[in-house]
């Protein structure tokens, strides 16, 4: 340290370019290995058929509102309100043949600002109880029924000598012909 200073050298532009580049290499290198190892193997392919299965569901989706799609038997022909009143009836009588007491048929009438190209839903809530053989009887009578009658929640409550039933549906009527 004689009085000897020595001057510190700035790297070059050149090394400086070189360093950012090895640095800019890694760190890409480093974000691809992550990439892939994050990766299952097969995402791409089972990314492609979870995409067909959606664009299954959506065509069925839209098939299911033609009519020509149901069997004859499974939609009603009569205007609605009329298909209500029918179904109302039909619901009690079913009820009655199957020997159970029917405690409430409610019938909700159909939407009529609804979609005039699909069939329209008919409602329906029924409560009864009785034997065990006669709700299931009343469940194989509307199994039989013209129109089918599609079943949304089915609630059988066993009671000491008798079952409770709470079923809620609905039947199809064909969309009125313009």
């Amino acid at each position: 340290m004689n009085g000897v200073r020595r001057k510190l050298e700035t790297p070059s532009a050149l090394a400086i370019a070189l360093g950012v580049f090895v640095v800019l290499v890694l760190a890409w290198s480093a974000w691809g290995a992550l990439s892939w190892l994050a990766t299952p193997v097969a995402l791409k392919t089972r990314l492609a058929g979870i995409d067909e299965a959606v664009r299954q569901v959506a065509t069925i989706g839209r098939q299911a509102g033609d009519p020509g799609r149901y069997a004859d038997h499974a939609l009603c022909e009569a205007p609605l309100l009329e298909a209500a009143q029918t179904l109302q009836g039909q619901l009690v009588n079913v009820a009655a043949a199957a020997r159970l007491t029917a405690s409430s048929v409610t019938v909700i009438p159909p939407d009529p600002n609804g979609d005039s190209a699909r069939p329209t839903p008919v409602s329906f809530k029924l409560e009864a109880s009785g034997g065990y053989e006669a709700v299931l009887g009343l469940i194989r009578s509307l199994g039989q029924n013209e129109p089918e009658v599609f079943a949304d929640t089915l609630d059988l409550t066993s009671q000491t000598s008798s079952v409770s039933i709470k079923l809620t549906g609905r039947v199809l009527c064909k969309p009125p012909v313009l």
